[in-house]
């Protein structure tokens, strides 16, 4: 039976974002936040094979480091506390409850419940121990854009499904055809048995790809491609994504950071798509892209 550790950082509200993107550097995919006042504590999981007393060392000093980036994350104290995974399966569902994330979408954890009121799209999501309910900000920017060139498309490529969020809204907003890739198997899995909670696997089909790897084996093409992942794998990912989008079709990506956005537009430049729309939440920025 492994081991976990749950960790713990109480900071400054003012650099959450940036703390929870070096985390998710880190392998972290979920995070909860305990807010009292300006301060605010920000706890995940990893097993204790994946840690380390040097890693949390330098996850420390990178987010007191982010002072240097005009963000003050004040007196960082960094907690750990070992559990077991019957604890861990058990008490880390308390944190997640329904949740309006965007105009349309409700994200609501399959051990709660909730009535859906006008016009609301409920997403019933089980992330199993490896994955967050996607109401991190770096999502649910990616759903917006998402309501805003998701309707009507006839094809949808998700980058990175992680736990098939957005190919769950997706189908739900009538695309018919998706296809949701993800390196990580465990991903793939849990995406997988989302499609079919939500009853969209006819719409929905979930592979394992290194990015684009498989679909451009396939030769094939998509109106829409979404990526909810970090600026460095978008960055890696765009010079494959003329190959796997179809002229006049979108690209959305959502996961960057103000630092690196810079970054993914001139790379955005340097493909030919052109930047038609920009989403921002705090440190968070999702764009809308289009192939010329």
């Amino acid at each position: 039976m492994a081991d976990w550790i749950e960790i713990g950082i109480k900071m400054n509200s003012e650099a959450q974002e940036a703390a929870i993107e070096i985390l998710y550097t880190h392998g972290t995919q979920g995070v909860w936040l305990i807010e009292d006042g300006e301060s605010v504590t920000i706890k995940t999981y990893l097993t204790e094979q994946d840690i380390s007393p040097e890693n949390l060392a330098i996850i420390k000093n990178e987010i007191q480091r982010l002072e240097q980036f005009g963000l003050n994350p004040g007196d960082v104290q960094l907690i750990t506390d070992k559990v077991n995974d019957q604890d861990w399966a058990n008490s880390w569902k308390e944190y997640f409850y329904p949740e309006k994330i965007s105009e349309t979408f409700v994200v609501k954890p399959t051990w709660r419940e909730y009535k859906a009121g006008p016009n609301e799209k409920v997403i019933e999501i089980d992330p199993g121990m490896a994955f967050g309910t996607g109401t991190h900000a770096s999502t649910f920017l990616a759903l917006q854009a998402l309501e805003e060139v998701g309707p009507k498309q006839p094809n949808m490529l998700d980058v990175g499904t992680g736990s098939g969020i957005l190919s769950i809204a997706g189908a739900l907003l009538g695309i018919p055809r998706i296809t949701a890739v993800d390196i990580d198997s465990v991903a793939v899995q849990v995406a997988t048995e989302n499609v079919m909670l939500n009853k969209v696997q006819k719409q929905v089909q979930v592979m394992r790809s290194d990015l684009v790897e498989r679909v451009k084996e396939k030769n094939q093409k998509y109106k829409l491609v979404v990526a909810n992942i970090l600026a460095e794998i978008i960055l890696l990912l765009l010079p494959d994504l003329p190959d796997v989008l179809e002229t006049d079709g979108y690209f959305i990506a959502s996961g960057i950071i103000t630092e690196r956005f810079e970054n993914v537009r001139n790379a955005l430049e340097e493909q030919g798509l052109h930047l038609i729309r920009i989403f921002r939440e705090g440190e968070w920025v999702a764009l809308i892209a289009k192939k010329q």
